[in-house]
């Protein structure tokens, strides 16, 4: 409804009062949600609940560092950084590759948390965990070179 005391419609503004959206109440907050994660533990629990599987904590780890050196690999400049090449020093892509790990670990947080908090919480699993996925990442590398 236009107040009598104006003779012709307003013109579109977002501040003017006429023309202002109340809030949704139920409907959320308009912000783009992030990608809901059941933990890994709670789906190998269903699975070997429901089909009988025996699905072990190994095989959590070994999927946890299957799904990390994918997202390595395929992270922008990641062969590029870790061509010999490029920096011929071992201790130098040690270093590259660190930087990249911790990157895509703190990623890995929410699908992941059981493992994610036993990799912040022991250093020397930590330790072992990520020296082997350097190793898993030099043996892809040369793979992809060959």
């Amino acid at each position: 409804m236009i107040p009598p005391f104006i003779t012709s419609p307003p013109k579109f503004s977002r501040c003017h009062p006429l023309h202002r959206l109340d809030p949704i109440s139920d409907g959320g907050t308009g912000d783009v949600r992030e990608d809901e994660r059941t933990p890994l533990s709670q789906i190998i629990s269903y699975m070997n609940e429901e089909f009988g599987t025996d699905f072990t904590d190994a095989d959590k780890v070994r999927y946890f560092a299957e799904d990390m050196e994918r997202r390595i690999m395929g992270t922008d400049g990641f062969e590029q950084a870790m061509d010999p090449g490029v920096n011929p020093s071992q201790e130098d892509r040690r270093l590259i590759f660190r930087t990249f790990y911790e990157d895509v670990l703190e990623d890995m947080i929410d699908g992941h948390t059981e493992i994610y908090k036993k990799l912040v919480t022991d250093d020397g699993f930590a330790s072992v965990f990520q020296v082997a996925m350097f190793r898993k990442v030099l043996e892809e590398l040369a793979r992809r070179s060959a």
